[in-house]
């Protein structure tokens, strides 16, 4: 015990000694503003939001000076109550007014808005692991927090999300806490959260729920685990002691499915060493009407170890195995200096001397929402040179400082001659956490000569102009996944359209030589298909190769595949007399082309091929070696902030363009041109899918083993194959309850689903889920919304009815019934090109 307090001592010591030294750093920074006033970082000071549920408290919020653009902004959501009302509680000691507004899922247009109820001051426990409100005190005693309740008055939609806002002030400005809510036919939320605490204290050791408990009575805690094959697989080697409470966050939920997030650190004594983990459990509920009863469909977990340099000591064992999988890290020319990042945090690391230093993160303990690894942003590695001078950027949210609560953009400079850091220029954007995924996150990219920013922001490739603040636009304005990044970021190859039918033209820019590449195809039109390390690939097809899918998407039939190096030399040019290409997938050391034959006028299955291409030698960057995780020469240090060019990006709706979303554990997954193919990623992979505007269209939702429709709407007979689609769409519009006067069916069929549906009413939206299975379209019969597929021979039906083994559906032509095998007839729609519609 005694060396335990005296190491305690030494350290407090030195940290002070260096905060000292830190004081007198001078800090020089680049940019056109003329106030020079430094400033020392600190923890992060504005409060924190949760919503309360009956004792639960769930849903931590943080707070931003930014207002956000929340199309794509799924992080958490909650059924509202019985009587359409919402509980938070605002901790720590804010007093002041709480506001609130009630917005559509774009955020664009507000319904309602007011001010909050103040409830009383908050008695909070967190005896369990996870924190809950035992208590509300009438009287404006404590410092745990207030909670504050707004009931709605408006109408809302059932089963629609809507974008609720909780306003603070700070100062002179608004601070604005982010969350989704909805009213739920059923709501199991409460069986729901208590499924995921009984969860989390199942899978834990019983000796380790003691939340900030002192590591000296850690080992008299010990005790043998009665499930100790399940946590030897969930911990591995860690031996987990809580160290922050537990706040669940309910990331998806329906009347009867929930995905709920429990993340937090856990600490662990390592020989001589403490080691703190970020833990992110995932988990996904259904819940079991009939025997009343919450059931796990999956659960996914993931570990990031929180490096820190007060847990190493000189003799930590070369034994400790590391969980960092998530890490990281760029290399100096000479392959002596570093920068890698873990669990949200940015270090340097020198080779040589063995020392590191955070860059980034918040190295104070002193609260548990210090962690950035509870904030939602992600640092971005740019480069590092021999003398240890390097530049980072971080986006997202700013979780402490002078700049917290502003999301963006964030770029640092660090000179480790002087261990100085400035944060030099700053984007500020109103890109949710989720949209900066698909474009800057991707690729920020900083040239030091020209003091220029490169990156993807508003659906477009964007140089600033860091001394002016000024931005110029790269790239027409398309969707970002439009625009390709080489893995190293160091390439970025765009088209000079965004039209989905292709390009005439493709520009490569060389960021680091600052060279721009053009390419045209001569009469054919061209799609970028992805870099492979530096090798940018892209195709080429005649207009007459390029036809229209079932799911309403352009398909290319490249009649050549063209592979480009970094300095713009065409390495080959892949193509076959009278062979297209329809597919290319991009491998380690080849590529693997799906190829066709045409024959009057239709394309038909040829033999695979691989080209084989040699890619850049990049052996002799090494990878991060455990030796840095027991060195002790490790430096700590504070980031001075000073006035900096600030350039604003903010999203314009108007330059929104059609893409479909599929949401998950971790937030943004991947996002498609075409709904079918989003819903068979969605489906495969697990998730939901929404549109451009933020509204989910495919949930995650439990189907039920029967159910029928039929008998519910007049069935509508067609004259003959050509007609039979605008018999179904007329059905499927009665289904709805839809008046179908003056419907023309032979114009419906013309016109198409989608689009007949939309220029008769907008209570309903028609969906092409092309490409998607039967088992995806039986989830929205599931629902009571019947489905149109195509048959082989052209015909169009509606599916009324299924169970686990059949399928029934009616042929307009026949004029019928039809009850057939579920597995013959996927079968049947799979062979004429699994043409699917449904409506929503």
């Amino acid at each position: 015990m005694f060396e335990r307090i005296l190491s305690s001592m030494l350290k407090v010591l030195l940290f002070a000694a260096l905060f000292a030294a830190s004081a007198f750093i001078v800090n020089i920074i680049y940019n056109v503003n003329r106030d020079k006033v430094s400033k020392e970082t600190g923890n992060p000071e504005l409060p924190t939001v949760s919503v309360c549920r009956e004792g639960d408290i769930m849903n931590r919020m943080k707070g931003y000076k930014t207002k956000l653009d929340t199309r794509l902004d799924r992080n958490l959501v909650v059924p509202l109550d019985d009587k359409k009302g919402i509980e938070v509680i605002v901790e720590g000691e804010y007093s002041g007014q709480v506001k609130y507004e009630l917005r559509d899922i774009s955020g664009e247009n507000l319904i309602e808005n007011g001010e909050m109820e103040l409830l009383g001051t908050a008695n909070t426990d967190s005896s369990t692991g996870f924190l809950r409100l035992s208590g509300i005190n009438s009287k404006d005693i404590g410092d745990t927090g207030r909670v504050y309740r707004a009931s709605i008055r408006m109408d809302m939609h059932r089963d629609t999300e809507y974008s609720f806002v909780v306003l603070l002030k700070s100062g002179h400005e608004t601070v604005r806490y982010y969350t989704r809510v909805v009213t739920l036919e059923r709501d199991f939320l409460q069986q729901l959260i208590s499924y995921a605490v009984t969860y989390n204290h199942d899978i834990f050791p019983s000796s380790s729920y003691d939340a900030g408990a002192d590591d000296a009575e850690y080992s008299e805690k010990e005790k043998k685990d009665e499930k100790k094959s399940r946590e030897e697989e969930l911990w591995k080697d860690i031996n987990p002691v809580l160290a922050t409470t537990i706040v669940p966050g309910v990331r998806e939920i329906t009347s009867n499915t929930a995905l709920i997030e429990l993340k937090y650190i856990v600490k662990s004594p390592d020989n001589d060493a403490i080691v703190e983990y970020g833990i992110t459990d995932t988990i996904y509920l259904s819940f079991d009407i009939s025997n009343n009863k919450v059931k796990l469909q999956k659960s996914e977990r993931s570990i990031e170890e929180i490096f820190a340099s007060a847990s190493i000591t000189p003799t930590s064992s070369s034994e400790r195995k590391h969980y960092t999988d998530n890490r990281q890290y760029i290399w100096s020319p000479d392959g002596r200096k570093s920068l890698f990042s873990l669990a949200g945090e940015l270090w340097y690391y020198d080779s040589r001397t063995g020392s590191a230093a955070r860059l980034f993160g918040c190295g104070s303990r002193n609260r548990e929402e210090d962690y950035t690894f509870f904030n939602q942003s992600f640092p971005k590695l740019i480069s590092v040179d021999n003398d240890g001078n390097a530049y980072f950027a971080v986006i997202g949210r700013m979780d402490h400082g002078k700049y917290e609560g502003r999301n963006g953009i964030f770029l640092y400079s660090y000179k480790a001659e002087k261990s100085e850091i400035s944060l030099i220029f700053l984007v500020e954007t109103d890109e949710s956490y989720d949209a900066l995924k698909t474009g800057a996150k991707r690729f920020v990219w900083f040239d030091q000569e020209k003091r220029e920013l490169y990156t993807i922001i508003d659906n477009c490739l964007m140089k600033y102009d860091i001394k002016s603040g000024v931005g110029e636009e790269l790239s027409a304005k398309m969707p970002q996944d439009m625009i390709a990044v080489s893995e190293d970021g160091m390439l970025a190859a765009f088209p000079d359209t965004d039209s989905p039918t292709g390009a005439d033209e493709v520009i490569l820019k060389n960021i680091l030589t600052g060279e721009d590449y053009h390419f045209t195809g001569d009469g054919k039109k061209l799609r970028i298909i992805g870099f492979k390390g530096r090798v940018l690939v892209y195709g080429a097809a005649a207009p007459d190769n390029i036809t229209t899918g079932s799911d309403g998407e352009p398909v290319f039939y490249f009649s050549n595949i063209f592979l480009v190096k970094d300095d713009g030399r065409i390495s080959k040019d892949y193509s076959k007399a009278g062979i297209f290409v329809k597919d290319v997938e991009l491998t380690a050391g080849d590529m693997k082309v799906t190829r066709v034959l045409r024959t009057e006028g239709s394309y038909q299955p040829y033999s695979d091929d691989h080209l084989t291409y040699k890619l850049d030698d990049n052996d002799d960057n090494p990878e991060m070696p455990d030796a840095l995780y027991y060195r002790s020469s490790v430096t700590e240090m504070l980031i001075r902030e000073l006035g900096v060019s600030h350039a604003s990006a903010e999203v314009n709706p108007d330059n929104t363009v059609k893409r479909y979303y599929v949401f998950w554990d971790d937030g943004l997954k991947e996002c498609f041109a075409g709904l079918g193919r989003a819903v068979v990623y969605a489906q495969s992979n697990g998730g939901i899918v929404t549109g451009s505007d933020g509204r989910m269209i495919y949930g995650i939702t439990e189907s039920l083993p029967y159910l029928t429709v039929a008998g519910k709407f007049d069935y509508v007979p067609a004259e003959d194959n050509a007609s039979s689609l605008g018999a179904c769409i007329m059905m499927s519009m009665k289904s709805a309850g839809i008046d179908t006067s003056g419907y023309d069916i032979k114009e419906a069929s013309e016109e198409g689903y989608v689009e007949t549906i939309a220029a008769h009413t907008n209570a309903i939206e028609g969906l092409n889920i092309s490409g998607a299975d039967t088992d995806t379209a039986i989830g929205f019969l599931s629902q009571g919304i019947p489905f149109t597929v195509k048959m082989p021979g052209g015909r169009y039906v509606l599916v009324v009815s299924y169970n686990s083994d059949y399928i029934r559906y009616y042929d307009p032509v026949q004029a019928k019934e039809i009850r057939t095998g579920r597995k013959s007839f996927s079968a049947e729609v799979e062979e004429a090109g699994s043409e699917i519609y449904v409506y929503k």
